[in-house]
């Protein structure tokens, strides 16, 4: 077979690869994310935070291309870099255009823009990068994120009961007080 040293350094390129990947895609996540909250508030720390992000998403993806030639996956990879780019042009266009003209403009951007439409085609080529480089070290955790994102819409469901329950409780005392 294969010397082992080569397996070694195979396997630790491919963990490499998917780490990458995923930390650039978390950048892009987090770009997105920042860059609604700083058009939402027109607080800077979120532009600060944005502009770190975009920095973020640079750096792992000169990583990811770094680590990449000669894998398997190197077609998903320039996949991944285009679609990364694409959305981060999106968030740069909203951004300017609510520096230049406000919030309006750019909210009305975020609605028709196609940056979600990229952002879903980035963690599709995450995915697929994990299908071909993904050993079984990447199990746990994917199973982490699973539950987070259970746990995510578990608290979600919690805060809107809660809402309905205070608001009905409001309701109800207001009903009481009212002279029949």
């Amino acid at each position: 077979g294969m010397p082992p040293a080569y397996q070694y350094t195979r396997s630790t390129k491919k963990r490499d690869i998917v780490d990458a990947s995923r930390n650039a895609l978390s950048a892009l996540n987090d770009a997105e994310l920042r860059e609604q909250n700083y058009v939402l508030t027109g607080e800077t720390v979120y532009s600060e935070a944005y502009a770190d992000d975009v920095r973020n998403w640079q750096e792992e993806l000169a990583a990811l291309e770094l680590v990449a030639p000669n894998d398997p996956a190197v077609p998903l990879v320039q996949e991944f870099s285009k679609s990364g780019t694409r959305t981060l042009s999106e968030l740069a266009m909203v951004v300017s255009l609510y520096d230049r003209t406000g919030r309006d403009a750019a909210l009305e951007r975020i609605r028709k823009s196609s940056g979600i439409v990229y952002l879903d085609q980035a963690r599709n080529s995450v995915a697929k990068i994990q299908d071909v480089d993904g050993g079984p070290f990447d199990l746990t955790s994917r199973t982490v994120t699973s539950v987070l994102s259970y746990f995510r819409r578990l608290l979600a469901g919690a805060v809107v009961l809660f809402f309905l329950t205070v608001t009905g409780t409001i309701l109800q005392m207001l009903e009481i007080r009212r002279p029949h």
